[in-house]
Parts: structure tokens; sequence; C-alpha cells
């Protein structure tokens, strides 16, 4: 019994996607309503919409009452939350049309696929900048309050910003550290977006958007790469770390953070999908990453966990 209703669940998804996107939590979030009032905020036909109600009711997302619908309790900070990241939203609802499909599962369990095809042949630009929000923009807030605790960045710091984030935590380090210098040295992957960031950034002082050949050797005091290890293999990583040794001052810090599959529920079990039909799928553990490191000149000084966004954080040093 318990297969065949997990073989239902695409049906929660596509409820709460469509619930989401005709606007019936912003309308509760604000005050309890009948199916006639939301029929008339969301211009919707009021059978079809009772009926929508009705199954998101029985998912345990809506509670009824005499009268009408309303938000659970334990639901409304999430969707506060989700309200300011909107892009999630519009990042799963293409996973789940285009990419998160038993078509392109299949696809990958019979072929193989090469670093290069994981973005950019993939995503359109549009997806690319959700992609961009959905995996930045709460993210790196707490990321960076869990690296001033480790990491003293002050208006003297020289910060090298690396791969996947494009910019997003030299931008939260410049509104507080008004002198800060950062540069930004984007993935190739991103190449549509990161042209439209550099244009973006391009009159900010203390901010260059970069190619690799023009970093600056032992110039940097502190560099931070995210979401980016997953898409090295094993050789390509050791030249990266190389690389970024290279670029690093002596006895500053490198941090890298990271989601890795090292605990099996639910939520891992999503990432590891993502991987496998459109994201990296090289060191999906941490404990493979420091043994890693291990052979490189670098030393491991500290490993922060941030469970609230599934992060791990590991701090080394020249």
């Amino acid at each position: 019994m318990g297969l065949f209703y997990d073989l239902w669940s695409y049906k929660c998804s596509a409820a709460l996607i469509s619930a989401f996107e005709i606007g019936i939590f912003d309308a509760l979030i604000i005050k309890e309503l009948t199916v006639k009032e939301l029929a008339m905020i969301t211009q919707c036909n009021p059978v079809m919409l009772g009926m929508l109600l009705n199954i998101l009711k029985c998912f345990g997302f809506l509670e009824e009452t005499k009268d009408g619908f309303k938000i659970p309790s334990g639901y409304i900070t999430q969707l506060q939350v989700m309200k300011r990241s909107n892009k999630i939203l519009s990042h799963e609802r293409n996973l789940m049309n285009h990419w998160n499909t038993p078509e392109q599962i299949l696809t990958q369990l019979k072929g193989s696929r090469e670093r290069e095809d994981y973005i950019r042949d993939t995503f359109t630009i549009d997806e690319q900048k959700d992609y961009f929000f959905a995996m930045n923009e709460s993210n790196l807030e707490l990321l960076f309050v869990a690296i001033r605790r480790e990491f003293p960045i002050t208006n003297e710091t020289v910060m090298l910003e690396y791969g996947r984030s494009l910019g997003g935590m030299s931008l939260l380090c410049k509104d507080k550290y008004q002198s800060i210098n950062c540069d930004i040295c984007y993935d190739k992957e991103f190449e549509p977006v990161a042209i439209q960031l550099y244009y973006s950034l391009r009159n900010k002082k203390g901010i260059r958007v970069v190619s690799d050949e023009k970093l600056i050797h032992n110039g940097y005091d502190f560099i931070f790469l995210y979401n980016s290890i997953h898409y090295y293999n094993q050789q390509e990583l050791i030249e990266l770390l190389e690389r970024l040794y290279q670029l690093l001052k002596p006895r500053q810090i490198l941090c890298i953070s990271d989601i890795y599959i090292d605990e099996k529920d639910s939520f891992y079990a999503g990432v590891l999908l993502d991987w496998m039909t459109h994201g990296g799928i090289y060191h999906q553990s941490f404990q493979e990453l420091q043994s890693l490191i291990e052979h490189t000149q670098f030393q491991i000084k500290k490993t922060v966990i941030l469970r609230q966004i599934h992060n791990k954080l590991l701090f080394l040093t020249k």
C-alpha cells in the first residue's frame, strides 16, 4: 500500500504547484476565505476550484472550517519564506516538467554525460536565472553569517568568489563592507547569465568580473567556492584546488560550501535526482572530498554544518 501511494505523490506536487500559481496561498495567508471568495480573487471556475481546495485539504495543506478554508499554522512561516524566494517555485516547476522526468532518468541510465552538458545545453537563460536565484538567494545570507564567525571579513579584505554563485556572496559582502575588493570568476556554463551580471556590476567600485587568467597570484585573503564541487571529476578538482592554492595568500582561507549525500532521507533523494538528470555527479560524500583534500597542500581548519540549508562548509588554510 505504501508503494502505491508513493507512486501517486506526483499528484500532490501537481496540485501544490497549481495552487501556488493561481494565488491560493497568497490569498489565504491574509485571511480565511470561502470557495466563492477565492474563485473571485483567483478568477477560477468555482466548481473546479472547490475540487482543488479539497485535494489540498486531503494532503494536509489546508483546513476547512464553517467559514471557509484556511492555512494550517504550521505552514504559515514556510509560506512566508517561499513568498520571499518566489524563484524556487519557478525552478522546481521547470525541473518537474522537463528534467526530473522518467524519460530523463532513463536517458541518463542508458547513456553518458560530460560536464559541459549539465547546464548550457539544457536550460534557457531565463531558467538559468531561476536556478541562480533558487540556489543562492536566502542560502547565501545564512552562509555569510556562518563565514563571519570563522573569518574576520573587513573593509581591507580582498576576496575571490569562484564557480557557480555568480557574485551573490560578493554583493552581500559589499553591502556590509563598502571598501572591500571582490573578484568574481564565474563558471563558464553560466556564461549568458554571467555576461548580464557583468553589465549589472561593472559600475560597482571594488567589484571585478574577471576570467581565470586575470586573477591575482597570492592575491586573496578569502576565496569562496559554492555549489561547484560535484561538477569536477577527481583530476579536475585536484587541478582546481591547486589553482586556488596559488591564488590564496599564505595563512588565509578557502571556504568550500556544498551539499553532500551523507544522510539518507527524502530531501537527499531529491538532490540525487537533480544531480542525476541535470547536475553534478562527482564527490557525492563529504568524506570523499576530505580524503581528496588530504592529497593537496591545503590544511583542513574547520567544518561547519548548516542543517537549515543542508550545507557543509569546509574551511581550508594555506
